[in-house]
């Protein structure tokens, strides 16, 4: 379970405003949370930090006597609340004591186990569906970036919601039959799927498609299929089993896992009458010449084939349907490209029609120029193995290699890897370089496992305990006020992911954070100094290594203790 640093001094703010306003629950608590923000810090005062929530957000919570907050009574806490102006909306800002601020991020790590410490209760259930490859075609960067993105927003929801995480796999369609045809005429043996399923199910069916008489015969096979009428069908399934076996060896690599695998073959026609009859009997389709079709804006949208096979439109509708009455799901999301966006427009249309739920598309962009140095058939593997031998290059070349384990350079590509793709906008395009995602120097993900191991050395091998108590009074230098802004700052990043569901803003804030850490490991050293001191700065690396920690989790990377 992931979890993430709530600091005291945002809850009893936040407690405060409920206390003011007279409404009690821990959801108003945690929806105050999401509005609160730290204000920019002021270069000129650093004996306090501002706090503000405008009172828009108030009024959209249905706050009443949202001015009672002003004359709210101020105690160590909190030492002055008053109404101003942010950017043209009006504000309540809460000056907070610099050293209580201290304190509050300082006790948010020391009672905690490493990277573990508390998060909101879930407050609802939310459906995503991210990665889905389609069977016997090359998993191409597109899907990877749906992989990556996918795994990051099931990660930043999961601290508020309770995520269920789907990868819904094509394995149905025309293509299919290509790929029956193809198995045929190659001969391929059995050990041969089993050792690469993913490779050879694509040189079938590029084999078969590229046949100019084979389409009729890839058709009637299909339908054949969708009738389970086919003598091949318990074949399919097999064949379908043994990719499914590689995928999660291949996603286990990337430290991914779904909650489950589902089929668009479970779609079928013959499986889902039961959806059907019910759209047809709200009027939403009718039949249009030999097919079925939904209208939407004036426009007929087939969802079966002439011959009675489905379309990838209708069988998204039976499988939304499914899980959002299998998990009682409040919110479904789909991390697709944005090309998706008109197939993801008539989703959301039908399933208006149908029931009261969420649909959400979280689209991104394509990304170009990816390949690996021997060509430019993608599957995850080539991708994984190449920016695993590059990094393997790079540490034989670095004077700053410590550790020549396999598995660090295996982490260190990955890490690379994910941090170079999650660090694009997501709605945006961009150009992949191997030079620039596995480059040494940097704001790359080498730069986050640096500094995270670091800091878990100075911990091991400094000869200082953490201490018991907190004494924020010995922190006195600048730099530590730049250390505790950008970790006070944390919460806002996330809110800032959850509301985009934008994995660049946690990962610039990462950036920022080691970057910081590292000034302040240079000026702030605990070796040598008295004993007070040391302790207290060792809880502040401490903290810093705990926000890391869990910032590099939420973004699915494995954090390394030496490199």
């Amino acid at each position: 379970m992931l979890r993430y640093p709530i600091l005291d001094c945002r809850k009893q703010i936040c407690k405060r405003i409920a206390d003011a306003v007279g409404i009690f629950s821990e959801a108003n608590y945690d929806t105050l949370n999401s509005k609160l923000r730290l204000q920019h810090k002021c270069e000129h005062d650093l004996s306090s930090v501002y706090f503000h929530i405008s009172t828009d957000d108030l009024k959209s919570l249905n706050v009443p006597n949202i001015y009672n907050i002003l004359h709210m009574e101020c105690d160590t806490s909190v030492k002055q609340i008053s109404k101003n102006s942010i950017e043209g909306k009006e504000n309540i800002i809460f000056q907070v004591d610099k050293n209580e601020l201290y304190t509050s991020v300082l006790k948010s790590s020391l009672n905690s186990n490493e990277g573990e410490v508390l998060r909101y209760s879930p407050k609802n259930n939310i459906l995503i569906d991210f990665s889905s490859p389609n069977i016997a075609k090359p998993f191409h960067m597109g899907h990877l970036r749906s992989t990556i993105i996918g795994n990051f927003v099931a990660n930043v929801m999961s601290l508020s919601s309770n995520v269920i995480r789907l990868n819904y796999l094509g394995d149905w369609g025309t293509q299919i039959g290509y790929v029956k045809i193809g198995l045929d005429s190659l001969n391929v043996p059995d050990v041969l799927l089993l050792k690469n399923p993913m490779k050879e199910l694509y040189k079938a069916y590029s084999l078969a498609y590229n046949k100019e008489d084979s389409l009729d015969k890839a058709k009637e096979i299909f339908a054949e299929l969708e009738k389970n009428s086919s003598d091949w069908t318990e074949e399919w399934k097999k064949i379908r089993l043994t990719t499914v076996k590689h995928l999660k060896e291949m996603y286990s690599s990337l430290g991914i896992s779904f909650n489950e695998y589902l089929y668009e073959s479970d779609y079928r026609a013959q499986n889902i009458s039961h959806v059907t009859d019910h759209m047809d009997g709200i009027g939403l389709i009718s039949k249009k010449g030999n097919c079925l079709a939904m209208e939407m804006d004036g426009i007929e949208i087939p969802l079966f084939k002439s011959d009675g096979t489905t379309l990838y439109l209708m069988r998204d509708i039976a499988s939304a349907l499914d899980r959002i009455n299998k998990y009682d799901c409040d919110t479904l999301m789909y991390v697709v490209d944005k090309s998706q966006s008109e197939h993801m427009s008539r989703l959301k249309f039908a399933i208006s029609k149908l029931v009261d739920k969420n649909i959400v598309h979280v689209p991104f962009g394509r990304v170009t120029g990816m390949s690996t140095r021997k060509g430019t058939s993608i599957f995850l593997a080539d991708i994984l193995n190449e920016a695993v031998n590059i990094m393997a290059q790079q540490q034989v070349k670095s004077p700053n290699t410590r550790s020549s384990d396999s598995e660090v350079t295996r982490v260190l590509g990955i890490t690379s890897l994910l941090v170079y793709v999650l660090k694009h906008r997501r709605d945006r395009n961009f150009l992949f370089s191997w030079q620039n995602a596995l480059q040494a120097t940097g704001d790359t993900g080498s730069k986050l496992q640096y500094t995270h191991c670091r800091l878990c050395s100075l911990e091991e091998n400094c000869g200082v305990l953490l201490p018991k108590e907190i004494n924020a009074t010995v922190l006195m230098e600048p730099i530590v006020f730049e250390l505790m802004y950008e970790l006070t700052r944390f919460q806002d990043v996330i809110n800032s992911c959850q509301n985009e569901l934008e994995s660049s803003y946690l990962v610039n804030y990462v950036f920022k954070l080691c970057n910081t850490v590292n000034r302040c490991l240079k000026n702030l050293p605990v070796k040598g100094q008295p004993s007070d001191i040391a302790e207290q700065r060792l809880l502040l690396f401490h903290t810093a290594k705990t926000f890391l920690h869990s910032s590099m989790k939420i973004l699915g990377l494995q954090p390394l203790n030496k490199m």
